[in-house]
């Protein structure tokens, strides 16, 4: 491919390609799990399809430790001559070439394309949907356009979200659930607050070095509106198109009696999103390079978010378990939570934002 195409659009293809391999290893643990058990392998007597399986190659080298037989002797010298054979060939032709080619990828700056701002009313209008201030509304429309063309970050949450959405609709089906409708069904959704948690740590990363001194030259006398609109730009680009879509499989198997309970899900996941990003450091979109700390700050923030989406799922439990308004009212109580949690990420200083830098 590299031979034939641009490295522009080698650059793009590749970066779908990854989603698509993402995809298929997140596929394969499920599939492979469900027809194991539906596969008889005999590694003593194996069928004609099994020499042309490498796993079977590999399982062939621990029958030879217990019982050694001819048929097993033969798949692993296949698997052993065919690593051998392989790993040559990738070292001392492919390898070379692909470091040439990989090195055009490395210096190559793609260049931004001009597009007419007329055509973008589109944007501001739903801006001004989700912004409230004027600061958030500028916010949401950078936030837009930077990751419009940015294959990193693509590359960073789109797996994300094909490896969250494979693993929700294999819980779905798989029949897992105790009790149609009741807590452990919502899981899935639950779930869904990965990918929101995996937008914000992509967020912020770049490969240019710190650019905070871009943001500082701009007179912004608090930088959390800004801030917040590029994340909800973002939230509404990459979150909400997967959230609808389970919320669409879940009312065709459920019902429409479920919607407040999908509503509140929702409600949830923003506030957990809006608590990470202020705990996250109120970083501004692609202004900082990645750190080994950050990594594992960012664990650490991952780790006390999931035992609050526990918490939640028991007040979840709580408000199912009383009459038609227990759900309405959670969802009162979450929304003004998530109002609380806007004005007090707006308010957040300059020090607050320089200090993790």
């Amino acid at each position: 491919m590299m031979r034939f195409i641009s490295v522009e659009r080698f650059q793009r293809v590749m970066s779908y390609v990854q989603v698509v391999l993402i995809a298929g290893v997140a596929l394969s643990y499920q599939l492979v799990g469900q027809l194991i058990h539906n596969i008889q392998l005999d590694m003593f007597r194996p069928g004609t399809w099994m020499y042309f399986t490498p796993p079977c190659y590999f399982m062939s080298l621990t029958v030879m430790v217990k019982q050694p037989t001819g048929p097993a002797l033969l798949l692993a010298l296949i698997g052993v001559g065919l690593v051998v054979v392989l790993g040559y060939i990738a070292v001392a032709y492919l390898a070379p070439y692909f470091a040439a080619k990989a090195g055009v990828l490395n210096s190559y700056s793609p260049v931004s394309k001009k597009r007419k701002g007329g055509k973008e009313g589109w944007l501001y209008g739903l801006a001004r949907v989700f912004g409230r201030s004027p600061m958030q509304v500028t916010g949401f429309v950078l936030g837009w356009r930077m990751t419009r063309d940015n294959l990193k970050f693509r590359q960073g949450v789109l797996p994300m979200m094909i490896y969250t959405m494979f693993l929700a609709v294999f819980f779905l089906y798989q029949g897992r659930q105790e009790e149609a409708g009741g807590i452990a069904y919502y899981m899935p959704l639950y779930m869904m607050a990965m990918i929101s948690i995996g937008i914000q740590m992509n967020m912020s990363i770049t490969d240019k070095g710190d650019l905070l001194w871009l943001y500082r030259s701009k007179p912004l006398e608090r930088p959390g509106a800004l801030i917040l609109g590029c994340f909800k730009a973002l939230f509404v680009k990459y979150y909400l198109p997967v959230y609808v879509l389970l919320c669409g499989i879940f009312v065709a198997m459920l019902d429409w009696v479920i919607l407040p309970d999908l509503l509140f899900i929702l409600v949830v996941s923003t506030l957990v999103s809006y608590i990470y990003l202020w705990f996250s450091g109120m970083l501004f979109p692609f202004s900082k390079e990645k750190s080994s700390m950050d990594s594992g700050r960012n664990m650490l923030r991952v780790i006390v978010l999931m035992f609050m989406l526990v918490l939640v799922g028991g007040a979840h439990t709580l408000a199912m378990r009383l009459s038609w308004f227990g759900i309405w009212g959670a969802i009162v109580v979450m929304s003004f939570l998530v109002f609380l949690m806007e004005f007090v990420i707006c308010r957040v200083s300059w020090r607050k934002v320089i200090s993790n830098y």
